[in-house]
């Protein structure tokens, strides 16, 4: 089956804290039990995804094997009017037997945003997996067929408390 590419993930300030302590910036809690899983298992992220993203603008990501256990990505954001808004370069890997997605974030002219956090890449541990979903930290990847990927990633509330959330609709791209 050809891959899917894996949409972003926005940098969140905070994630759950660990049982008495916070987590070092951009890693999150472990004292949730974590799902065995292996890069093998998500083959169909592999390839190019595109489709709308923030605000409904284009948006799009691909990814690929790198050796036999982990996957490399990179997503790209426009801002509406052809001009790109951001970048993320997103790894796979394992983490004991589960997995674990890095990334980070990069404005159009490639300065990062985690730079405020000691230029530490995000840390997004598998939290749970069922057939055709996914959820890495705040990011939930749902496959929706073969050819179509939506991801959701929960934000901080709104200013009314209500949740807030980011959503990715990609379709997946012919091969070039």
């Amino acid at each position: 089956m050809r891959p899917i590419v894996v949409p972003l993930v926005l940098a969140l300030s905070s994630l759950a804290a660990c049982a008495g302590a916070a987590p070092p910036p951009g890693v999150q809690s472990t004292s949730v039990p974590r799902p065995p899983a292996t890069v093998a298992d998500l083959d169909w992220l592999m390839g190019d995804w595109a489709g709308t993203g923030i605000d409904g603008h284009p948006a799009g990501e691909s990814f690929s094997r790198v050796g036999s256990d982990r996957m490399v990505g990179h997503f790209w954001q426009l801002d509406g009017t052809g001009g790109v808004r951001f970048y993320e370069l997103i790894t796979i890997e394992p983490e004991g037997e589960s997995l674990v997605m890095r990334l980070k974030h990069f404005h159009a002219d490639l300065t990062g945003w985690e730079a405020r956090e000691g230029d530490a890449a995000l840390h997004f541990q598998l939290r749970a997996r069922e057939p055709g979903k996914w959820v890495f930290g705040p990011a939930t990847f749902t496959q929706v067929g073969p050819d179509r990927l939506k991801v959701l990633v929960a934000m901080d509330n709104k200013p009314d408390g209500s949740p807030a959330s980011l959503e990715f609709d990609y379709r997946r791209l012919p091969p070039r």
